[in-house]
């Protein structure tokens, strides 16, 4: 591709000229290199000339899904006051292999209402319907309405917009936290009306439970589904070693958990002035779960729990060690957390399992500038995980280690070492000119991978002892290019996928690089990358049905299509995924549609795969 021409993009240089500060906006504006051309001769690479830019005739076949968010009209926001959320509307799948136009055709929102009360009164409760997409990766935000005793006298208590033909998930959270939250997924269709009637619930599907425990607090338990982690019960206070669930519907297999009521003391003494604060927001009380099928039901068809001791909280304290780049004076605290895996309790054959978070700052004692922390924890298995500053050249530090108090005394261990931070290096250009202002992003997948801790040079130095190291606990993060087109994003050890944006208007896709796996401590990772002449997916976006029942609908008046000016087009490419069996979701572009909802979306010709 052979550009010609830079074009100065900036509306501060623009409103400060007509201020008289055109000298002065201008050495401001942003100045970058466009996607344009005149004569065929002007793209390369097989692209064609196409309303002045070059256009890609041939592209990887792409699995796209597009995402919809129109915006919602005044009139809209004035009948469903107590509604709230994007209407989002998801497309169904296409294939791209080359420019494409075509129509998009939307369905007219349809109206779902209905009632949530108990003995004909209306129950306090948050509710949210949630698009089911099917794809990880690809969220829908939810329309979400309130119920409130306000709407006694009405003949619903909710009433929201949804697309029909749309599979949604219905969710309804009581602020009364002992009614069980209601679960419902639906297609919608037109005058569709969903009841929530909790006085039958309360009785259908009950869980009694005996509770052996000896505790100095009160309990609380609930159930949670073991297949998709969702609180699926009332929730109950312990009383008199019995408490009673109550369940929307007929229960999954399911976990119950116990926590205590005040899970802080507000009664903990702080420290002298000048010791390290240990606990003063740390809790004092465990969490414990339990599989119900690992209960043995009782005569009376309750389920019998026996919770374990309570574990004492022992101290946890050391240092950290930044890395050889680093310059401590600069540096007055860092967070550390501790996620438990599992906790070392008591008698050993409990089907019980105990959890405990804690989360410190490591402050830096001036007087050495050592970094020290010290916390209470209980003993057991925790991610350690140490979070430096973007701003600082360390990288994070995420272990597994196992935590104990020998005879009684403080617990210590190898100093968490920050490694020095690995770098995302690269230069951005279009042909042999520079892109300037792109952003580079490196989004952290959060995997769990397989690391070789051995070794040295190019290979992962070895780690320190007491600790497997972890990735899961990978950060995002991001750089903007340069006039060089140069950046260099700072990356933890883990899988991202790169996503990089030139500047909004400039002619030029996104360019993906998706499952980038960091696997060493250190070092850059440089490359140069060539910014190819994009796709281009061309659509209008209309509503299918102007009409409902004969007649125009009030709030779109037949002139539907005016309502989709500066509705928000997000688009999808359908991967598999390597982290499971199923299919992921990465962002490709986004656009936004004009008053006739027409719009153009560039999309990359290809996704690559690796850094």
């Amino acid at each position: 591709m052979r550009l010609s021409r830079l074009q100065r993009i900036g509306s501060i240089a623009a409103l400060a000229g007509l201020a008289g500060c055109t000298y002065a906006a201008a050495d401001q504006a942003q100045v970058f290199e466009m996607n344009t051309c005149t004569l065929p001769s002007d793209c390369l690479d097989g692209a064609e000339c196409r309303d002045g830019m070059c256009v890609a005739q041939q592209a990887d076949a792409l699995t796209i899904m597009l995402r919809v968010t129109p915006l919602r009209t005044p009139d809209v926001v004035s009948d469903m006051p107590n509604v709230s959320g994007p209407m989002a509307i998801l497309l169904a799948r296409i294939q791209v292999d080359g420019p494409m136009e075509r129509t998009f055709p939307l369905q007219v929102p349809v109206e779902v209402s209905g009632i949530v009360r108990r003995e004909n009164v209306p129950v306090e409760a948050e509710i949210s319907f949630t698009p089911v997409s099917g794809v990880s990766g690809l969220s829908l935000t939810p329309v979400s309405a309130m119920v409130s005793v306000a709407s006694l006298q009405a003949d619903v208590d909710y009433a929201v917009e949804l697309v029909p033909g749309l599979e949604y998930r219905m969710l309804v959270q009581p602020r009364d936290i002992g009614l069980p939250p209601f679960r419902r997924t639906f297609v919608a269709e037109e005058g569709q009306q969903i009841n929530v009637d909790y006085a039958p619930l309360m009785s259908e599907h009950v869980q009694t439970l005996t509770i052996n425990a000896d505790y100095d607090r009160r309990l609380l338990v609930r159930a949670f589904s073991l297949d998709s982690a969702e609180l699926i019960s009332s929730t109950a206070i312990v009383e008199e070693g019995a408490a009673v669930l109550h369940f929307a519907s007929e229960p999954p297999p399911y976990r119950l958990e116990f926590r205590a009521e005040q899970s802080y003391d507000p009664e903990q003494p702080m420290p002298p002035p000048g010791q390290a604060l240990c606990d003063s927001e740390t809790p004092v009380f465990p969490v414990f779960t339990v599989d119900a099928s690992e209960l043995e039901p009782a005569d009376d068809g309750s389920l019998v729990v026996t919770l374990p001791t309570q574990p004492q909280r022992i101290r946890f304290e050391g240092t950290v060690d930044l890395c050889e780049e680093a310059d401590a004076g600069a540096l007055s605290s860092m967070m550390i957390t501790l996620n438990t895996r599992s906790l070392v309790l008591m008698p050993e054959d409990t089907p019980v399992a105990g959890t405990f978070e804690a989360t410190t700052s490591a402050t830096l004692d001036q007087s050495n500038l050592t970094l020290h922390f010290c916390v209470q924890v209980m003993p057991g298995q925790y991610d350690l995980v140490a979070s430096p500053p973007v701003s600082m050249p360390c990288s994070l530090f995420a272990e597994r280690r196992l935590i104990q108090s020998p005879d009684g005394m403080a617990s210590t261990g190898p100093a968490l070492a920050l490694p020095d931070a690995s770098y995302l290096v690269g230069t951005l250009k279009t042909g042999l000119t520079p892109l300037r202002g792109a952003v580079v992003d490196a989004v952290a997948l959060g995997r769990s991978l397989e690391l070789d801790v051995t070794g040295s040079g190019s290979s992962p130095p070895q780690m320190a002892t007491g600790g497997v190291p972890l990735t899961r606990y990978n950060r995002s993060a991001g750089e903007t290019s340069d006039s060089r087109g140069y950046f260099k994003v700072p990356v933890d050890v883990g899988s991202y996928d790169v996503l990089i944006k030139p500047p909004s208007g400039s002619g030029f896709s996104w360019q993906v690089r998706r499952d980038v796996t960091i696997g060493t401590r250190s070092g850059p990772y440089p490359t140069e990358i060539s910014l190819l002449s994009p796709v281009t997916v061309k659509g209008t976006l209309n509503f299918e049905a102007a009409r409902r029942g004969g007649e125009c609908d009030a709030r779109f008046e037949c002139d539907l299509d005016a309502t989709l000016e500066g509705a928000q087009i997000d688009a999808f490419a359908i991967v598999d995924d390597e982290a499971s069996d199923g299919e992921r979701a990465i962002a490709i572009g986004t656009t936004t549609a004009n008053k006739d909802g027409g719009f153009t979306l560039l999309v990359p010709p290809s996704i690559r795969h690796g850094w």
